[in-house]
């Protein structure tokens, strides 16, 4: 059975711990659909660092305000 963490992202400390410590096998990344240079660097260094072992997927979402 896959381990598989979905999980909204800004920045990698708490993604890296996760995969690290529960052996994560594919990452489903919760993302802005309008991304600020913080959230865009941390996923593209967790896709450089993970992505030879760690399945990584990056899904868009609309931040709604009421």
């Amino acid at each position: 059975m896959a381990n598989i963490l979905v999980t909204t992202i800004y920045s990698t400390d708490s993604i890296v711990l996760a995969i690290t410590k529960f052996s994560i096998d594919r990452v489903y990344l919760l993302a802005e659909e309008h991304r600020d240079d913080i959230q865009r660097n941390a996923v593209e260094t967790l896709k450089k660092t993970y992505s030879s072992v760690v399945e990584i997927k990056r899904r868009k979402y609309r931040f709604m305000t009421s």
